[in-house]
């Protein structure tokens, strides 16, 4: 699983970050892949038995996040973040941003010191979901996609 080091947190996550605005959560998702990892192809982990597809010209079912995860910020302050597993091909990785960055084992996400408990907890749940459908990246990333 690849992670990127966050020196602010001192932790090892997830790619992740703002839904920017005229984008859809699975755009953002890709987009931040690809800053912050520099992958490029990839594929969605389906969470349920209903798949992203277009019903008309104006509507399409979109792509579920596995699960919705509220992080108390502040007293005033929370982030809702919506979280997805994904596959990519891709052998090493290649930060446009410049982060550091690791691919880590389920061993070594079990072992390290340096990642928050719950992004621990969700990066070992990653490792039990091989075998769902799944769903390309290029699928998004139209505008006809809505």
């Amino acid at each position: 699983m690849a992670f990127l080091w966050h020196p602010k947190l001192n932790s090892w996550m997830p790619p992740g970050g703002h839904i920017e605005n005229n984008e859809t959560h699975e755009q953002a998702a890709i987009r931040e892949i690809k800053e912050e990892l520099g992958f490029i192809h990839g594929k969605f982990i389906i969470p349920c038995q209903v798949q992203p597809k277009r019903i008309d010209k104006r509507a399409r079912i979109m792509l579920q996040p596995h699960l919705i995860l509220k992080e108390e910020i502040a007293p005033d302050h929370f982030h809702l973040d919506l979280i997805f597993y994904a596959i990519c091909n891709e052998q090493t990785i290649n930060s446009p941003e410049g982060h550091m960055t690791k691919w880590m084992t389920l061993e070594e996400i079990h072992q390290t010191e340096k990642m928050i408990p719950n992004v621990r907890l969700l990066a070992i749940r990653g490792f039990t979901l091989q075998g769902l459908e799944t769903v390309d990246f290029s699928f998004f990333e139209s505008s006809s996609s809505i």
